[in-house]
C-alpha cells in the first residue's frame, strides 16, 4: 500500500477517535439537561472533506458512544449518495 494512503488511513482513524470522544462528552453533557445531539452525514459531493459522509458510519459513531440521546440525521435527499444502496421506497439503506 503506497505510503500516503497509510498516513491518510492513520490520520482518519485519529480524527475518529477524537469524533467519538467528542460526540460522548457532548452527548453526556446534553443528557444532563435533557436535550438530544444530533449529527448528520453529508456527502462528500456537497461537502468535500466533512468528515462525516455516511449513513452507515454515523450508526457506527452512535452505537460506538453508547449515549441513549445521540440521533442521526437521515437526509434522504442524498441518501442514494456516495453507495446507491437504498431500495425505490427508501426502506433500505
Amino acid at each position: 500500500m503506497p505510503w500516503p494512503v497509510l498516513l491518510q488511513r492513520a490520520e482518519r482513524e485519529r480524527l475518529r477517535d477524537t469524533y467519538i470522544a467528542n460526540l460522548f462528552w457532548a452527548a453526556n453533557r446534553a443528557r444532563t439537561e435533557g436535550v438530544e445531539v444530533l449529527i448528520e452525514p453529508i456527502a462528500q459531493r456537497n461537502m468535500p472533506g466533512f468528515f462525516l459522509n455516511r449513513q452507515d458510519e454515523a450508526h457506527d459513531l452512535v452505537a460506538e458512544t453508547g449515549a441513549p440521546n445521540l440521533k442521526i440525521l437521515m437526509d434522504l435527499s442524498i441518501a442514494r449518495f456516495p453507495r446507491a444502496t437504498c431500495d425505490e421506497d427508501a426502506q433500505v439503506c
